[in-house]
C-alpha cells in the first residue's frame, strides 16, 4: 500500500469520526454523507498530483469539521424529536 493510500484511509476514518461528534442529527448525518460521497467520487483517482490535492482538501475539511463541532458544542440547541427517539434505543 502506498503512502497516499494509508493517508487517505486515515483521513477518511478521522473525518467520519469527527462527523459523528455533532449532537444535532441533521448536521451529523449530512457531514457523514458528504464525507462518504466525496471519497467515493474520487475512489479511482491514481494521479499522484491530484491525490495530493485531494488530501490537502480533506485535511482542510477535517479542520473545518473540528471547528464546527466546537462551535456547536458552545451553542447547544434543543434536541430534535429524532434525537430523543435515537436516545431511547
Amino acid at each position: 500500500m502506498s503512502s497516499h493510500h494509508v493517508k487517505v484511509r486515515s483521513l477518511y476514518k478521522m473525518l467520519l469520526r469527527e462527523s459523528s461528534k455533532f449532537h444535532n442529527y441533521n448536521f451529523k448525518e449530512y457531514a457523514k454523507r458528504k464525507v462518504r460521497h466525496e471519497f467515493r467520487k474520487n475512489i479511482n483517482c491514481n494521479d499522484p498530483s491530484r491525490l495530493s490535492q485531494l488530501i490537502g482538501e480533506a485535511e482542510s475539511n477535517l479542520q473545518m469539521l473540528q471547528r464546527q463541532v466546537v462551535i456547536q458544542n458552545l451553542y447547544k440547541a434543543e434536541p430534535l424529536v429524532i434525537d430523543a427517539q435515537l436516545d431511547r434505543k
